[in-house]
């Protein structure tokens, strides 16, 4: 089976789908953990200052209670499909948009960002442990003292997966969609204790959701 990355999955014709899958099906009949647990971890979050890494569709950003407004909103994905669909879904925030891959250190964003939303990404992402601290190191960078980054993962491991969440996994590992075999509370909650402040994490079913301050 040729193996996908796990951006590339995202053509245009599967994010007309994707909030009916993932967001009202999967994460509430597979994952086990319903959008409005990830919604409210956004509303509570997401500042005026705001970078999402992975933006999707703009779902959750679409829905998101801005307490104290936006006054601006950088969308970082390395699929232009999604930049695209999120941009448009967002318009009336004025987004940037900057097609870059986080898993290389960032050049010339600056001045930083007061939040980062990081929402079903790390288990996207090719490589091992190694490779996922890499991309928190990235993030530090683009973060403003003080900041926030937060977001939610499927567990490989360490959560609570049922027949279908256990079948999911396996195919979507299978077929390169997830690298997330060996990904658990464990090793995330290492991974915010060395590179950032006050971490938590609480896990919803198969789902870590997570955030730390720098």
């Amino acid at each position: 089976m040729n193996k996908l990355s796990g951006h590339a999955v995202y053509t245009g014709f599967v994010l007309k789908l994707y909030d009916l899958i993932v967001c009202e099906f999967s994460n509430r009949f597979v994952w086990h953990c319903a959008s409005h647990r990830i919604q409210s971890l956004y509303d509570r979050r997401v500042s005026a200052n705001h970078l999402e890494v992975g933006p999707g569709t703009g779902y959750f950003l679409d829905r998101c209670a801005f307490s104290s407004g936006c006054s601006r909103l950088v969308l970082l994905d390395l699929n232009l499909n999604c930049l695209e669909k999120s941009m448009r879904r967002l318009a009336r925030y004025s987004p940037q948009c900057r097609r870059a891959d986080i898993r290389q250190k960032p050049v010339g964003e600056r001045p930083g960002f007061d939040s980062i939303g990081l929402n079903y990404v790390l288990h996207c992402l090719p490589g091992n442990a190694a490779a996922k601290e890499t991309v928190m190191e990235n993030l530090k960078t683009y973060l403003n003292p003080g900041g926030v980054v937060f977001g939610s993962t499927i567990l490989g491991r360490g959560g609570r997966p049922g027949v279908l969440a256990r079948m999911f996994i396996k195919v979507y590992n299978s077929m390169g969609i997830f690298s997330n075999v060996e990904d658990s509370p464990d090793l995330l909650r290492q991974i915010l204790e060395k590179h950032f402040k006050t971490p938590s994490l609480e896990v919803r079913g198969n789902v870590a959701l997570f955030m730390a301050r720098r």
